[in-house]
């Protein structure tokens, strides 16, 4: 085709796509869609966000973000981020394998989306509401899965900790709105806060818990609240009762391998411990050995069996209920994954695009007047908190479950920080008169 029918053809489509004023509508609506079923599993999540994605490059084609998706802090860090990881495939020991990471990668476009096609506060509220409603939900259906005889609350993922990594986004994010809106979005987030903990500890996993309990701390902190203060106190006093009355139990086994994680009368979270440890030990020694880009996303159960002992090998010593041991896919820890998998490159990158948005987020907190964007922001302040605190006993930057509510909380920081401020920013403080007139 000739250059200038090309180009006839190109402003035709750019035309048309601006004619079609129900694109954006249609972008917030897959959005939607990809939130509310973020807790069902990947696939309907990622179809939702892809037809998302798809209607915001027409947009973006059309000219009318041209600009706009340019404005904020996150973009650089994330860039950057995205650049490293695809450099790590490249150096990786297997790039093939490497690869696969791909399709975790292009979820990182969620935060793109959510940070330019919501452009009104209204709409923002709609996407976050929809979300939270959604994983309190599933979160009922988890405890009534616990109570009718599940070992551990997993909804409707494979395992327990996939729903414990979206939980902890959701409970942070609602306590933080029960304490700073009014309304029936404050009656939301209770609710929400409520059923997501439920859901939460009997997940019985302690990288949970312990987030939780950092989450908690971390509100209570900076809203100097009593309210958090007593529920984290209430919880830490469950805890004492779970493990000095009822030790038998799992939710008490739990507790005595938190206080105690070496106690082998616990023998499934004492074997969980010993893993635990040669994992975090193999990660360093692969990390001292491929300092700058690791040895590649996936790759960590290629290597990871050179760096334990000959006794870690056997499928007997690992695995208890019969099934064929296939090897760790990742270090369970997800700061000595990231050295491990994409070496000081990746790990640096993340660190930046982390302390960027945690930044970010503090200063829209401190800035803004209006109660649900101060809310929000803290909220995923604290969500931030939670993940971090979590990673120190999983690696959960990992599952595209686990990993689309941090971008989609990016996206919202992003839009949160997109909004025209004008009256909902604090005033300037300006010298009294007193003050102006002696300088």
């Amino acid at each position: 085709m000739p250059t200038a029918e090309r180009s006839v053809t190109i402003r035709g489509i750019a035309a048309w796509v601006r004619g079609q004023p129900h694109l954006e509508n249609a972008t917030l609506v897959f959005l939607v869609l990809s939130a509310a079923t973020s807790v069902l599993g990947v696939s309907p999540m990622e179809v939702a966000y892809g037809l998302a994605f798809a209607c915001w490059c027409l947009l973006v084609l059309s000219g009318r973000f041209t600009k706009a998706w340019r404005s904020s802090p996150l973009l650089v860090p994330g860039l950057v981020f995205l650049f490293a990881n695809f450099v790590v495939i490249l150096c990786s020991i297997d790039p093939p394998n490497s690869f696969k990471a791909v399709q975790q990668l292009g979820l990182m476009g969620m935060a793109l989306v959510v940070g330019n096609a919501v452009r009104e506060k209204g709409r923002l509220k709609v996407l976050v509401l929809v979300w939270l409603a959604a994983v309190a939900a599933v979160s009922l259906y988890a405890v009534g899965q616990y109570l009718a005889g599940e070992p551990r609350a997993r909804a409707f993922f494979h395992g327990p900790m996939t729903l414990a990594r979206i939980l902890i986004f959701a409970v942070a994010v609602a306590m933080t709105l029960s304490l700073c809106v009014a309304g029936p979005i404050r009656w939301l987030s209770v609710f929400c806060s409520a059923a997501t903990t439920a859901a939460l500890c009997l997940t019985l996993t302690r990288g949970a818990w312990l987030a939780l309990v950092a989450a908690l701390l971390f509100l209570g902190l900076v809203k100097k609240s009593r309210i958090l203060f007593a529920g984290l106190s209430l919880l830490l006093c469950l805890a004492v009762v779970l493990a000095a009355f009822y030790p038998n139990t799992q939710p008490g086994a739990l507790v005595r391998s938190i206080i105690r994680p070496a106690d082998p009368s616990s023998p499934r979270f004492y074997e969980s411990t010993y893993q635990r440890y040669w994992l975090y030990k193999s990660a360093v020694g692969i990390f001292l050995d491929h300092p700058i880009t690791g040895v590649g996303q996936r790759n960590f159960v290629e290597v990871y069996g050179s760096y334990i002992p000959q006794q870690m090998r056997s499928p007997d010593a690992l695995r208890k209920d019969g099934t064929v041991y296939t090897g760790w896919p990742h270090a369970h820890n997800l700061y000595l994954n990231l050295l491990a998998t994409e070496g000081l490159l990746g790990f640096a990158t993340f660190a930046w695009l982390i302390v960027t948005a945690i930044r970010l987020a503090w200063r829209n907190y401190r800035n803004r007047n209006d109660a649900f964007l101060r809310g929000l922001a803290l909220g995923i302040l604290t969500a931030i908190v939670a993940f971090l605190t979590m990673g120190l006993l999983d690696e959960n930057l990992r599952d595209s479950e686990g990993i689309m509510p941090l971008w989609f909380l990016m996206g919202v920081l992003w839009a949160i920080h997109r909004l025209d401020a004008g009256a909902d920013a604090k005033p300037p403080v300006t010298p009294g008169p007193a003050i102006a007139k002696g300088l």
